[in-house]
């Protein structure tokens, strides 16, 4: 991966060298002078930057990236803004067959497919849009799309200047367009406007592709469930949609079964005041461990979080945690117990912070006070109970600053010094979104976070599961269905902790 970035980074400042791209021994021009014709989409590049919102993992100068299944695109904007809040939208077009003989006009493009981000007009019904807004053209006819049909990913979801975007090339185009994909003829161009303008990054509007594309087939993805490490505590966090556990128990039934968390951080557990003592039963019923008997749950007052272990639990936190100064009085929905583990005695916490808005929204200042009354009652339980190390996760909703994470991790490693936050990657695939449904808003978004202290342990695996991109074979062994992670519109999130080399 390395050589191959520093060989392109080598490449880009040669103007008009040509490449050879692979297995379709065609030639693509990369050029470093912006004067000249814009740098194209590297086909054949076969391993893309992971879709994180970091985008250090980019070659010099590349902002369009492809290989036979998708199209990569980076861009930095003039400023901070949350890309689907932003005060103007984010339109990215694209022209699949270098054309205006086909989609919609635009300059001398034919416009096949539109993405935007913050969309600023209502829905047919009336209503605010959310999540990006996907239409396919055929001449003057638009068919408007899911961010599913096209495989979207996007990062981050918080504020920031700098943003990746992925797309499927194939996706469903020849069923409501005359193309059959992204540059399926070997040609294809991209236009970005931020807010009514040229992004600060590209200066240029146009880039383009000749490697046809495969189709990224829904479902393809072989992988497996990594094994449990023997020394080591697995953490699961999951929002669980209102209830849905209750109401339709299988797929979680299924998806616990897989993993075997040894602490389980709930959020939206119920809505109508679930005592722990019912979680407890639905978990002992539903959860079938052969190594563990019954299940013990700490909840606090706060609508749906909770904290779950087959460990005994030795301390309890607070029933009612109040973040007073926004608007809102309703009690931080945050829960913690003090769990004696065979690594030792973790002060646990699921924390479900303020949704949506965006940066220096109101419910962005109601998120990082309420980050900051976590951080400070944490703090004092994990020393009251004597833990040896605190773990926090949750639906942290961070769709504005990024401060709340780091005001909730602050001084909460055994060292003093701020936890580490996971990163678990998509099983079989190269995102880490962990939000969305086909029904129930975006696809792409990244809300649930783990924190940990990585003074003392190491990530031994850390990953999400979506069991639709899992291929039939994966889903068979594993004792799963490919709809399972649709019970929720939330994935779950899981962080393989061991001791740290030297402890």
């Amino acid at each position: 991966m390395r050589n191959q970035r520093d060989r392109l980074g080598m490449v880009s400042r040669v103007v008009g060298l040509a490449l050879v791209a692979g297995a379709a021994q065609a030639q693509e021009m990369w050029m470093s002078d912006d004067s000249d014709r814009p740098p194209p989409v590297l086909g054949q590049y076969p391993d893309l930057p992971t879709i994180d919102g970091d985008v250090s993992d980019w070659p010099e100068k590349a902002y369009v990236l492809g290989n036979e299944e998708y199209l990569a695109v980076r861009f930095r904007l003039h400023g901070p803004v949350t890309l689907n809040s932003s005060p103007g939208p984010i339109v990215i077009r694209i022209d699949c067959d270098d054309t205006n003989a086909t989609g919609r006009p635009h300059g001398r493009l034919g416009i096949d497919l539109e993405i935007i981000f913050s969309d600023q007009t209502p829905t047919a019904d009336g209503r605010r849009r959310y999540g990006p807004t996907v239409t396919a053209f055929d001449g003057a006819k638009a068919v408007e799309l899911t961010p599913y049909d096209i495989g979207l990913e996007w990062a981050p979801t918080h504020a920031s200047d700098w943003f990746e975007v992925r797309i499927n090339r194939k996706g469903p185009f020849d069923q409501f367009t005359k193309q059959e994909g992204i540059g399926y003829n070997g040609r294809a161009w991209l236009a970005l406007e931020a807010a009514g303008r040229a992004p600060a990054e590209p200066t240029f509007r146009y880039m383009w592709t000749l490697v046809p594309p495969n189709a990224a087939e829904a479902g393809s993805h072989d992988a497996q469930i990594p094994s449990k490490p023997d020394n080591g505590l697995r953490v699961m966090s999951w929002n669980v949609l209102w209830g849905m556990p209750q109401r339709d128990p299988k797929p979680f039934s299924r998806i616990l079964d897989a993993t075997g968390p040894d602490i389980i951080l709930f959020q939206e557990w119920d809505r109508a005041e679930q005592s722990e003592a019912e979680i407890a039963e639905w978990l002992t019923a539903n959860h079938h461990r052969p190594d563990v008997g019954t299940w013990t749950v700490e909840r606090s007052d706060a609508w749906g979080v909770a904290v779950a272990t087959p460990h005994p639990i030795i301390g309890r936190g607070p029933d009612e945690l109040l973040a007073p100064g926004t608007r809102w009085d309703f009690p931080v929905r945050y829960a913690a117990a003090a769990i004696d583990t065979p690594l030792g005695i973790v002060a646990a916490a699921s924390v479900h912070y303020k949704c949506c808005g965006s940066a220096g929204s109101e419910e962005d200042t109601r998120r990082v006070v309420e980050a900051g009354a976590v951080n400070a009652e944490l703090k004092n339980f994990a020393e009251l109970v004597g833990a040896d190390f605190t773990i926090i996760g949750g639906d942290f909703n961070m769709q504005g600053t990024t401060g709340v994470a780091a005001l909730t991790y602050a001084g909460l490693d055994v060292d003093g010094s701020e936890l580490a936050q996971a990163r678990p990657v998509v099983l079989g695939d190269d995102v880490l979104s962990t939000f969305g449904r086909p029904d129930r808003g975006s696809v792409g978004a990244r809300l649930d976070f783990i924190g940990y202290p990585d003074a003392a342990f190491d990530v031994f695996e850390a990953f999400v599961i979506d069991t639709a991109r899992l291929s039939p074979e994966s889903l068979e062994s594993l004792g799963l269905t490919a709809t399972d992670s649709e019970a929720s519109d939330h994935r779950p999130v899981i962080v393989d902790l061991v001791p740290a080399s030297g402890n």
